[in-house]
């Protein structure tokens, strides 16, 4: 008993310590006069019993004299704001572009195993119904009140279940954002098929969406239905589900126009209304899996391949620089 004790206590201090770590990844900013980099906040935001946090990245040569875009960009399940960070690159675009980004942390376990309440998914977050959709207003409101944001130029963006909570969030709080972005990302499933199908309502206004998504995804494949790469009872509707959901929401009925890229394995579909805006582009990415195209991955691939250098964060950005709210 007494070494199961041990064992136990010797645990508890390890997890605290890799807690220590995570915690002091970024310093804290409470700065009447933010600076450039990037830094870990909160702004004593809550979500019930949960205190949140998120991480806010300031462009090199802030100054609160001009007005700047945010960017919001949302983890996957299991995932940190740390990780999405590293592999999207946006820190860095933003740094060249100058933008704000702020990257929101989901609620999980020490730090670890983090996730959102997208509606239908996924796990704890959305069998508890944890608030994610008032946190998020919370940081962006938070974030415009601290640094100079032009507030007609907010844009939301998630992988996989970040882009689901994408979905919900741009649907919700539709009058906050410019534009929105889903990569690798469903706008609705069910955990059985005994489960009725989950319909969310039409947004208050139009928000122009980019859907970007691999053809060769096993964990939330683009022709819908179960995951092909373990056992699972969920079921996800197809790209073309979210596709269909926001040309209707947009009154995008222009279209479609077609247009191939990188040799042919991208191809992007776009929708517009009748004005010439609001628009709804799908980007099918061919042969790609579950996991963020850019960055150090895409970087990474052979010379001969044609998705080498593929920019994801790249492409994201310059479908939002088209737009602005009224």
């Amino acid at each position: 008993m007494r070494n199961i004790l041990k064992v136990f206590f010797l645990a508890r201090l390890w997890i605290l310590f890799l807690c220590l770590l995570i915690g002091c990844a970024y310093p804290v900013t409470r700065t009447a006069n933010p600076v450039s980099g990037t830094f870990r906040d909160d702004f004593n935001l809550r979500t019930g019993k949960h205190q949140r946090h998120f991480l806010l990245h300031s462009p090199q040569g802030y100054s609160a004299s001009r007005a700047y875009p945010l960017v919001v960009v949302l983890h996957g399940a299991f995932s940190t704001a740390k990780e999405i960070a590293k592999w999207s690159e946006w820190s860095q675009l933003a740094d060249r572009e100058g933008l704000i980004v702020i990257y929101p942390e989901g609620i999980g376990i020490l730090g670890f195993l983090q996730h959102w309440n997208a509606g239908h998914c996924c796990g704890k977050a959305a069998e508890e119904g944890w608030n994610d959709v008032a946190f998020i207003e919370a940081a962006i409101n938070g974030t415009c009140r601290q640094y100079a944001v032009d507030k007609r130029r907010i844009y939301m963006m998630g992988f996989s279940n970040g882009g689901m909570m994408t979905y919900r969030f741009a649907v919700e709080r539709s009058f906050l954002l410019a534009a929105a972005a889903s990569v690798s990302g469903v706008i609705n499933s069910r955990a059985t098929q005994n489960q009725p199908e989950r319909w969310i309502p039409t947004p208050e206004r139009p928000v122009p969406f980019l859907v970007m998504h691999g053809d060769a995804d096993k964990t939330i494949p683009y022709e819908g239905g179960k995951p092909l790469d373990r056992k699972s009872t969920r079921e996800y509707q197809r790209v073309a589900d979210a596709a269909d959901f926001w040309i209707a929401a947009n009154k995008a009925t222009a279209g479609p126009i077609r247009k191939e890229s990188f040799d042919g394995m991208v191809m992007e579909t776009s929708y517009m209304d009748s004005s010439g805006g609001n628009e709804v582009r799908v980007c099918r990415i061919r042969g790609w899996g579950h996991e963020w195209p850019g960055g150090p991955i895409t970087r990474a691939l052979p010379g001969n391949n044609p998705l080498k250098d593929f920019d994801a964060a790249g492409i994201i950005w310059r479908f939002f620089q088209q737009y602005s709210r009224p």
